[in-house]
């Protein structure tokens, strides 16, 4: 099993989507005790909920996109950024009754057939969730892995058997409340080094930089990496973009250099940030 983990968690071989490539490449270089944990986690009959905390860019979320990728059938995520968390409860629940394969959704509501399947919840920036109510039947679902709620003056219960994994992300932990931090396993993501950086980097000049000489690429990558790493935001998808841009002009003819290229866009003016 750990094997097949870290096979599939790491870069893989055959024709595959540069953006999963690339959640790969990120997700792996300096976070290989994470992807160790992992792999022992999901060989084992354990239930865990862990949190990874982390500044932006840090990989967080492609941590979760690439578990997601690998147990389609049971990982659910979910990006409290973007919704509420009465948006995540409706979603989860339709999701797993739709997951039972046929059953009439109003039975196992009301009659409350269990759920048996393992489940794996990714829950994105989850120190964004909102409202207290909402929150609080995530602290049940942690808790007791079952939800209880009225919806339509009617009372719902569903309750999950089997394996529940959680795993969430925030960038600080501030803003949790004390009760839904003790439910998780905290586990923080230092930021890459430099040496990491540009090792992400390298890898990634073999997905988007347009040059041949395996050398020249190295030089062109180090250089890219080098300059985000020292900029104010270390973004990957940053360095990503300054290489399609150099390979933009680079299939056309029209080579720049990387000062060139770093020094085409000007600073975002401060009224704009």
């Amino acid at each position: 099993m750990k094997r097949w983990f870290k096979r599939v968690f790491g870069m893989v071989g055959g024709q595959i989507d540069k953006e999963i490539l690339e959640d790969r490449i990120i997700t792996v270089v300096g976070h290989q005790t994470v992807q160790d944990f992992l792999g022992n986690l999901f060989e084992s009959n354990k239930d865990m909920n862990v949190l990874f905390v982390g500044s932006p860019a840090t990989g967080k979320t492609l941590i979760l996109k690439n578990i997601e990728r690998m147990f389609q059938k049971v990982a659910i995520r979910f990006d409290f950024s973007t919704t509420t968390g009465r948006g995540f409860i409706n979603y989860l629940i339709d999701k797993k009754l739709e997951r039972e394969g046929g059953q009439s959704k109003l039975k196992n509501i009301l009659v409350g057939d269990e759920i048996l399947k393992d489940n794996i919840l990714l829950l994105d920036e989850i120190d964004k969730i909102k409202p207290l109510t909402d929150l609080n039947m995530i602290l049940q679902l942690l808790e007791g892995k079952e939800i209880n709620y009225i919806k339509y003056r009617t009372y719902f219960k569903i309750k999950f058997t089997g394996r529940m994994r959680v795993f969430a992300t925030c960038n600080k932990v501030g803003k949790l409340s004390e009760a839904l931090r003790s439910r998780f396993l905290v586990w923080p993501l230092k930021d890459y080094t430099e040496e990491e950086y540009i090792e992400i980097g390298r890898k990634l000049a073999e997905l988007h930089l347009e040059e041949r000489d395996p050398e020249a690429r190295i030089g062109i990558a180090t250089a890219f990496a080098k300059a985000v790493y020292h900029s104010k935001k270390k973004d990957m998808r940053q360095l990503v973009h300054y290489m399609k841009l150099w390979s933009v002009y680079r299939s056309n003819g029209n080579t720049k250099t990387v000062d060139e290229i770093l020094t085409l866009i000007p600073e975002l003016p401060e009224e704009l940030v």
